[in-house]
């Protein structure tokens, strides 16, 4: 799976700099997604918090929903295959 948009990442990783990596089956990111989107619906602003803030979950909460968009894309069953099967055992 790659949603990774390099070119057009507002938040790009510079060489040397330390950063990390980690694996997520589909339903820890879509619990991700629920916990992301509801800190923003319940996002205090400033002074509490940072605007930058806000912009980075909005990014976060897009890369999550590119994620679970291409899961559900290449993941699709295909009706055709099953339809074709049956026709095969026949």
């Amino acid at each position: 799976m790659s949603v990774a948009d390099d070119e057009h990442d507002p938040y790009p990783k510079e060489e040397g700099e330390w950063f990390c990596q980690y694996a997520m089956r589909i339903d820890e990111v879509r619990m991700l997604y629920n916990v992301i989107s509801s800190h923003i619906d319940m996002f205090p602003g400033p002074p509490h918090r940072p605007i930058e803030e806000l912009e980075y979950c909005k990014y976060i909460q897009n890369r999550l929903f590119a994620m679970m968009t291409d899961f559900s894309f290449t993941n699709i069953e295909s009706h055709v295959k099953e339809d074709q099967e049956e026709v095969d055992e026949s």
